[in-house]
């Protein structure tokens, strides 16, 4: 959102650009902050990928990959509930996959 003004007329120029609820602070969220608007978990994630090339002749290769999703196993949360009066408010109620593991072979020719 942004907050263009006409500087001339006190008020916005186009209603496109200019919303009268973001420019004037409620105090159900503070001055600062909009509604929904709520800082959760961070977030980490470490992703491995290793592989090796075989030459089986001079044009064809072939490659064994293996590649890992979280692969330290973090935990990933996430965001809490956002509705004010609801049950699951500022709750965490969900998670991200743990680590995953596959497998490939390539054969390029």
């Amino acid at each position: 959102m942004s907050r263009l003004r006409d500087e001339g007329a006190g008020d916005c120029y186009s209603q496109s650009f200019c919303n009268n609820f973001a420019n004037s602070p409620n105090p159900a969220y503070g001055t600062n902050g909009l509604p929904g608007v709520i800082r959760g978990p961070g977030f980490a994630r470490t992703d491995l990928t290793f592989f090796k090339n075989f030459a089986a002749t001079k044009t064809q290769q072939l490659q064994l990959r293996v590649e890992m999703f979280n692969a330290l196993n973090q935990e990933r949360f996430g965001q809490p509930g956002n509705q004010i009066g609801s049950p699951t408010f500022g709750v965490i109620t969900t998670a991200e996959d743990g680590r995953i593991v596959q497998l490939g072979i390539k054969y390029t020719f």
